[in-house]
């Protein structure tokens, strides 16, 4: 939908005039915004999009378990994960998933992350780390976690008549939830640079 475009750019802009770049999460954010933004200029220059989706894939994914690396308190498990993710990806691009855009890598990179997710927020509640839980750190690591739930359920299952299954009018079932996963996912985003911006100020 060309609504997410201008959204992503939004988020992009606001990003980079009000967070502090010093910060190596918001570096991290502002590259996944970019290369969300790019990837969806691209596709309107490309008729093959299975390569470029594949190696965006990548980037996106690797970029959040790069955040968790930063964020975990024993960040080693993260790190092993980041790399298993890496090379899977790239086993996966040339020799295993035969069709493009790579959907294993989609899916895999999501749980991964998901995984580590639960992990840390098991972690924290445990060493009843509240102020961590409601900080906006946890926020951040908290926004893509739907994202990649709904996007990995929807690959995995594009294929099936309840995916073509209209909502209203002409919007399926499979345009109505990545709409929905691409307006929490945003939001989320937003909400995070607004308090970013708001806690620089206070």
């Amino acid at each position: 939908m060309i609504v997410f475009k201008y959204i992503i750019a939004c988020c992009l802009l606001f990003g980079w005039f009000v967070l502090n770049k010093k910060n190596r999460n918001n570096k991290l954010l502002l590259f996944i915004l970019l290369n969300l933004l790019l990837t969806e200029i691209i596709t309107n220059f490309l008729s093959n999009l299975g390569l470029l989706y594949s190696i965006s894939f990548i980037i996106h994914h690797s970029l959040w378990l790069w955040i968790m690396v930063f964020v975990m308190l024993h960040n080693s498990l993260a790190k092993l994960f980041l790399i298993i993710f890496y090379i899977f990806s790239i086993l996966n691009l040339l020799f295993i998933e035969k069709e493009l855009p790579n959907f294993y890598t989609y899916v895999v990179g999501s749980l991964v992350y998901i995984i580590l997710f639960i992990i840390e927020s098991y972690r924290r509640l445990q060493q009843e780390d509240f102020d961590f839980i409601q900080s906006n750190t946890y926020l951040l690591i908290f926004a893509p976690v739907f994202f990649f739930l709904i996007f990995s359920f929807m690959f995995g299952y594009g294929s099936s008549e309840l995916m073509n299954i209209y909502v209203y009018n002409k919007i399926d079932f499979y345009d109505f939830i990545a709409a929905t996963a691409n307006t929490i996912y945003y939001f989320l985003i937003l909400v995070y640079i607004y308090k970013e911006f708001k806690n620089k100020n206070v």
